[in-house]
């Protein structure tokens, strides 16, 4: 291994330099001329080094010659997508999404299934069906990330709090895939990861804080201040679902968690207790949340108690999150989150809470937005590590 400061160190820093160029460059590519200019490097270094990263199949010539700076053909050289791949997967509660990407983050096959009844089949579910993908595609992966739900503490690498998947607690999961795979695994927070997610969705693509909120089985929120995920000083920041919500105004009501009212097992709940209630409803009461929000719609009076409700706890976080932070703007994601019935409700009983402007906005990547943070995270720390480890051991070519 190349020593800081030796010329076998130097030489994987200016390559890494010259790769950083490429994929900036897009599929058209750079000459060497133009990565010289752009690097600052020399001509016979950069020609070296493009021959190098070509010969290990991280670059390619790109389709067509351009013309130099005089008039001669230069040669672009592009990134090799098929380079290297990555897994990413989103571990959920109800949901497992699992996929493959190449090198520039092009996902290449993807699978989505339902959880199975604990942790332990969860795990034997992603490493089965990562190996069926693998095998699909021909190829092996380089490096891997996944989101699962609860605290995960990168310290010690052990879930904590995680309520809705049993056996989820105290796991290892990081370790457990590592060797299932055999490359290095990242694992977060689920929300932290669609908090990545959703800052690449943003339409303008410049939004230094904002707070993303999931709500599903779960609620949490990852929260980006100055551009950067916040952690907390223990991993669990966030934790929006555990706040406590007063069920009415006089003191001695019952109080309930926000996750417990706002979620969507909370709203499918609140719908049923309304029925036992006698609230008139045109759905039974198996309906799901996507049924329950969408009955709101027609008028349907037990569904709107359900909304109203979660609509109204969830407000009251928003506005005390709004007030604290200040972020500008609040995402909403998630199954249930990112439904515009959901936002606007809330939106509209924000008013009770707050007269200061919250923006509040839907998702554009709704439940997938773990799954697109663990595929950018992946890719970024491959895009990172490929060079050392393609390069790192050889010996420089000489011309």
């Amino acid at each position: 291994m190349a020593q800081p400061g030796s010329p076998g160190s130097l030489r994987l820093l200016n390559a890494d330099r010259i790769l950083g160029v490429l994929l900036a460059s897009g599929p058209g590519g750079r000459s060497r001329a133009e990565i010289a200019r752009t690097t600052g490097l020399s001509k016979p270094t950069v020609s070296a080094l493009v021959a190098e990263l070509e010969d290990t199949g991280l670059t390619k010539p790109a389709t067509a010659e351009r013309a130099g700076p005089v008039g001669r053909p230069g040669t672009p050289y592009s990134v090799a997508p098929d380079a290297g791949f990555v897994l990413a997967a989103d571990i959920g509660a109800s949901t497992i999404t699992l996929g493959i990407a190449d090198l520039l983050g092009t996902i290449r096959a993807e699978r989505e299934f339902a959880t199975g009844p604990n942790a332990e089949v969860a795990l034997a579910q992603v490493v089965s069906a990562a190996a069926d993908l693998q095998r699909e595609l021909g190829c092996a992966v380089h490096h891997a990330c996944a989101g699962v739900p609860g605290i995960y503490r990168q310290g010690d690498g052990v879930v904590g709090e995680a309520l809705n998947l049993p056996g989820l607690n105290g796991m290892r999961v990081a370790g457990r895939l590592n060797e299932a795979f055999g490359v290095s695994v990242h694992v977060d927070n689920d929300v932290n990861l669609a908090a990545r997610g959703e800052a690449s969705a943003l339409a303008d693509g410049e939004c230094p804080h904002f707070v993303a909120i999931s709500i599903g089985t779960g609620i949490g929120a990852g929260l980006v201040l100055n551009g950067e995920l916040y952690r907390g000083s223990s991993d669990a920041a966030g934790e929006i679902g555990a706040l406590a919500v007063p069920l009415g105004s006089s003191p001695g009501e019952a109080v309930r968690t926000l996750e417990e009212i706002a979620s969507a097992p909370g709203i499918e709940r609140t719908f049923r207790e309304a029925l036992a209630d006698g609230v008139p409803s045109g759905l039974d009461p198996s309906s799901t949340v996507h049924e329950i929000l969408a009955a709101t719609q027609t008028g349907d009076r037990a569904a709107e108690q359900a909304l109203d409700m979660a609509a109204d706890a969830m407000a009251l976080a928003v506005a005390q999150t709004s007030l604290l932070l200040n972020p500008d703007r609040i995402v909403f994601g998630g199954d249930t989150g990112a439904n515009p019935v959901y936002v606007a409700a809330v939106g509209a009983a924000l008013g009770s809470y707050t007269s200061s402007s919250v923006n509040l906005v839907a998702s554009t990547l709704g439940r997938r937005a773990t799954f697109v943070g663990a595929v950018m995270h992946a890719v970024d720390s491959l895009q990172r590590s490929i060079v050392r480890q393609r390069l790192g051991n050889g010996q420089p070519r000489t011309t």
